[in-house]
């Protein structure tokens, strides 16, 4: 159970006293984690302190409460804060509750009225705390299913199943992080020979694939953009963005091929069958 840390801003030294006391702090799920005589003071100690709530007097020198809300409202620190306040000071609080304060209790403090306050900001701050992993989870969830969304859509576009709406199949690439501008493509796809009776299971079948994929980006080089995928046969299905359709940029792509070939075949202890398109 997370202890939540309140501190404790106010300028009379024997109320800070008596606030530390007036409840069962622990019991209650809080820890007091700092207090400060004035706002100065509070502001330098928030970021190392890193409190969860602050109890902070209105009325207090060198900066008061108010001031002291809107310095923390402007670093951006999320802070749940209270106010503690006198009869004399009650249109302040007023003010105070537009600036985003939580809450206002009035001097002297009722332990009742404190306890409500405290356990209503802890109920808000677990909310916060469930949507923020519930986002974070989501936006996890999002990265991870990007690969399979851009696996589906090389697959769609090898297959001629896209309508050509390029402004759409540009966007969409962009937003996968597909970069394949060229005049002409040609699509290389490299299947694994092996007997279906060999005793591969699924796993030793994505290994290789992965194997053969790292020997063929690697021959590849740099001398072709390109995108991998692999279609419903297993096969590794590589488009290749071709600089010019000459017979030169022809015969350097089926060179590099035939090294793949050679290259699986020495290394690995299998054959593949290359086709190109």
């Amino acid at each position: 159970e997370n202890m939540l840390k309140v501190m404790i801003v106010d300028d009379e030294f024997y109320f800070r006293e008596a606030l530390k006391v007036s409840l069962p702090w622990a019991d209650l799920g809080f820890i007091i984690c700092g207090e400060a005589k004035n706002g100065k003071d509070a502001l330098n100690q928030v970021e190392t302190l890193e409190p969860d709530i602050i109890l902070v007097d209105i009325n207090m020198p060198m900066m008061d409460g108010l001031e002291f809300v809107q310095e923390t409202k402007s670093r951006g620190l999320g802070i749940k804060i209270v106010i503690l306040t006198g009869h004399s000071e009650f249109q302040y609080a007023k003010q105070a509750l537009q600036l985003g304060v939580h809450n206002y209790l009035l001097k002297p403090i009722d332990e009742e009225e404190l306890k409500a306050a405290l356990f209503e900001l802890k109920n808000e701050i677990e909310r916060e705390t469930n949507i923020k992993i519930e986002f974070n989870r989501l936006r996890q969830q999002v990265k991870e299913s990007v690969p399979l969304v851009r696996e589906k859509f090389l697959n769609e576009l090898i297959q001629g199943n896209l309508t050509r709406n390029s402004k759409d199949i540009s966007k969409k690439m962009a937003y996968l992080n597909i970069h394949l501008n060229s005049e002409y493509y040609r699509v290389t796809t490299i299947e694994i020979n092996h007997e279906r009776d060999e005793d591969w299971n699924d796993e030793d079948l994505q290994l290789w694939k992965f194997a053969v994929t790292n020997i063929a980006c690697e021959l590849l080089g740099d001398s072709f953009t390109r995108e991998v995928c692999y279609d419903n046969n297993d096969r590794i299905c590589i488009i290749i963005g071709a600089k010019q359709n000459g017979l030169e940029n022809q015969l350097l792509l089926d060179n590099r091929l035939e090294a793949i070939r050679a290259a699986v075949s020495r290394y690995l202890n299998f054959t593949v069958t290359i086709g190109i398109g």
